[in-house]
């Protein structure tokens, strides 16, 4: 399943035509696997959602021996949060960025845990400082949904952040329209609601103040 997404234009806004699709790409990592080793990996993705208490350990040593591999590394990530081994998760998170620095998923988990972490100083830095997916990898053609969303998930926590709610509204409502029902976009959607009604407060308070200066005179 594809999905194409037309450009994006408004006075503060702007993203090139993109497109989205659903089935995992495992290209990359295919030209450093054997075809069995590859096999076994397609394998561990599928257990882990299904079972992942059990697939932990063969993953841990599958990952001894391709320690550098990001999408092994993202997967074994996975696995210590499902049994909440939070520090070592984070620490792989971070390893798996350094190791794997232009990798998409790698860039997406670390500012993921940023956000998690309240370090969202940190967002601009990660991405190069481009909100463009397009323009942050001009030779691909094809950006999984997951990291399309991800993506524009932590660049609108981050302009949540700068108090540039007009950015971080347009990069919520791509991710929204994408995955609408997932925890970071719904928890991006509460902040966005509670920074609009102190807005709306702020202005209220402001105009009942004129409203009582005026009636003084």
């Amino acid at each position: 399943m594809k999905k194409h997404i037309p450009e994006q234009r408004c006075d503060t806004f702007y993203q090139k035509p993109i497109t989205i699709t659903w089935k995992k790409d495992l290209s990359e990592v295919s030209q450093t696997l054997t075809k069995q080793e590859l096999k076994t990996l397609q394998n561990l993705y599928e257990k882990a959602l299904t079972d992942p208490k059990k697939t932990f350990k063969e993953t841990l040593d599958f990952s001894n021996n391709h320690s550098n591999i990001p999408e092994i590394n993202n997967l074994l990530t996975y696995l210590y949060l499902k049994q909440k081994k939070l520090r070592k998760a984070e620490k792989l998170t971070f390893k798996n960025y350094l190791t794997n620095p232009t990798n998409l998923l790698a860039k997406i988990n670390y500012a993921d845990q940023c956000i998690r972490k309240n370090k969202l100083s940190i967002i601009p830095d990660i991405f190069n400082n481009i909100p463009d997916l397009t323009l942050l990898y001009p030779k691909q053609k094809l950006f999984h949904a997951s990291s399309y969303r991800g993506f524009h998930v932590a660049w609108g926590f981050y302009h949540h952040y700068k108090k540039n709610i007009d950015h971080a509204q347009c990069h919520h409502y791509l991710a929204y329209q994408i995955d609408s029902e997932h925890k970071s976009v719904i928890e991006l959607s509460k902040r966005l609601i509670k920074k609009e009604k102190k807005l709306h407060s702020l202005v209220s308070k402001y105009f009942l103040k004129l409203l009582r200066s005026k009636s003084t005179d």
